[in-house]
């Protein structure tokens, strides 16, 4: 995490620093040491449950109905179906093909369009 840190400052290019996205991957935050000032919290991004549940229209359309002012991360995973992306993703359900179809999908519909224009 310091090398990390020390690599944006050298380059002078920003990093995603979050409590939230660090207890995602199962990893204690308060293990790292991170500058609040620096740290982006609002930050989203799907979930297997959401996938296999209700679907990633319906949670991209929440997080969008639903998001706070200021700076928002949104994580995606596009990619156009295709047999190499089945290929690449073989046995990979988080973030596989299907997945990556749908992001695609979604981020390039008139939908996705026309909330993001209101907000």
């Amino acid at each position: 995490m310091d090398l990390y840190q020390k690599l944006g400052a050298s380059y002078q290019i920003p990093i995603i620093l979050s409590e939230k996205l660090i207890a995602c991957t199962g990893e204690s935050p308060s293990q790292f040491k991170l500058p609040t000032e620096k740290c982006i919290e609002s930050i989203f991004m799907a979930s297997f449950q959401e996938f296999e549940g209700k679907g990633l229209t319906a949670h991209y359309d929440s997080i969008l109905d639903n998001l706070p002012e200021g700076l928002s991360i949104l994580l995606i995973h596009p990619a156009l179906a295709s047999e190499e992306m089945n290929q690449i993703t073989l046995d990979h359900p988080n973030f596989g093909a299907a997945w990556r179809a749908e992001d695609a999908h979604y981020f390039t519909s008139e939908t996705c369009k026309d909330k993001l224009a209101k907000k």
